[in-house]
């Protein structure tokens, strides 16, 4: 999906250009009376909503430039993947989106840079089902190959479910695990 504006964060963190039908195109992350963010994330969305969390800039500080990364999959999507899991030697990683936080600036790099993170084995497993039970219900998301098999069937009950079994917001503990470092897009 494209549209012919790119979207700006306002200082306050909110997403001027936000489109409305963004919600059924990842596993909707939008959701009312979001928890307080650490101070390396920034809220994208509009008033009272979040898209999905991305990190500052400012969160690149001290951290490497790694080469090789390979995204296998991703959980959230504006113009792109923002979250999901990639890999680098031989383990795998959470990833998130950087913004570019410079005032009036866009809200993402070009490339886009993202910052690995260590999550523990158990977590990478539940993301893991996470990604495969929504890929089966017909959801975007995987850059592997072969692809997850897929119903070829999904409706709002079976999306709710899914919902209930893996909320987005199990996703935020994993975007505060140790950064190892960052990459940029290919």
């Amino acid at each position: 999906m494209c549209w012919d504006t790119k979207p700006v964060i306002t200082p306050g963190g909110r997403l001027d250009n936000q489109p409305q039908s963004l919600q059924g195109i990842t596993r909707g992350r939008w959701r009312s009376n979001a928890p307080p963010l650490p101070d390396s994330a920034t809220h994208i969305g509009p008033s009272g909503a979040i898209v999905g969390v991305v990190h500052a800039a400012s969160r690149l500080t001290g951290l490497p430039e790694l080469t090789g990364v390979r995204k296998l999959w991703f959980s959230d999507w504006y113009d792109g993947p923002i979250t999901g899991i990639a890999a680098h030697g031989d383990r795998e990683y959470w990833f998130v989106m950087v913004t570019d936080d410079d005032e009036g600036g866009f809200w993402d790099f070009d490339p886009r840079v993202y910052i690995l993170h260590r999550i523990s084995l158990e977590q990478l497993a539940q993301a893991w089902d996470a990604h495969r039970g929504f890929a089966a219900a017909g959801l975007p998301g995987c850059l592997h190959s072969p692809l997850c098999a897929t119903t070829g069937v999904t409706n709002n009950d079976m999306l709710a479910a899914l919902r209930d079994r893996w909320p987005p917001e199990d996703e935020d503990d994993y975007m505060n695990a140790p950064a190892v470092g960052w990459f940029r897009d290919t």
